[in-house]
């Protein structure tokens, strides 16, 4: 089931705790709903904010679970943002249901 977010930004990144680590595999995908997440991507950790409806880490749906190492750090920005982390497994899944549910419509 996907997990509904309301995570706590601060004023300063190290003490904020990141919903994606540059490097480390991620097995989810985000969609924000509200709020503000700030990006650092590449080598250079290019500074990039992300706003609501937009998504992260859709990386994950293309590789082999837990194979997915993203080239971006993310962080909540100011109070508080809500997100909805979709696991991969549970993706799949739902993408499948929704496929068999076609296939017996058209019998």
């Amino acid at each position: 089931m996907p997990c509904f977010i309301t995570q706590s930004g601060s004023s300063e990144k190290k003490r904020k705790k990141p919903l994606y680590s540059r490097e480390r595999p991620a097995t989810f995908f985000t969609m924000i709903l509200s709020g503000k997440i700030e990006i650092f991507s590449g080598r250079d950790e290019v500074r990039v904010e992300f706003g609501a409806f937009q998504h992260l880490g859709e990386g994950c749906l293309k590789v082999p679970e837990g194979t997915w190492k993203p080239d971006f750090s993310a962080y909540v920005m100011g109070e508080e943002a809500r997100v909805v982390r979709v696991p991969c497994s549970e993706f799949f899944a739902a993408v499948k249901g929704s496929m068999s549910e076609g296939a017996e419509e058209n019998v």
